[in-house]
């Protein structure tokens, strides 16, 4: 897809950094999310000035991703040890 000019790319309100590692959360089920590992490329600035990073790695095409409060997610699976457990082999 990089060669017709068209590259994977998640909004910056989905990029979770916290400075070890950059997580993006994907829908599994209705109302289920996982924390997922990617590597992305450089912040990037499309029409209208929004923000978003190239996808290197860690999703595909066609994953329904969390683009709005993905820091709500990723709080309530800290402070919830049982939903934290099932990401990143807990």
């Amino acid at each position: 897809m990089l060669a017709q000019g068209k590259v994977l790319a998640v909004p910056e309100t989905s990029v979770i950094d916290t400075g070890s590692q950059t997580i993006v959360y994907r829908q599994t089920m209705p109302g289920t999310f996982e924390g997922v590992k990617v590597t992305l490329g450089p912040r990037m600035a499309g029409p209208d000035d929004v923000a978003f990073y190239p996808v290197i790695r860690g999703i595909d095409q066609g994953d329904r991703i969390v683009t709005a409060g993905s820091f709500l997610v990723d709080a309530e699976t800290r402070l919830n040890p049982a939903a934290g457990s099932i990401y990143f082999g807990g």
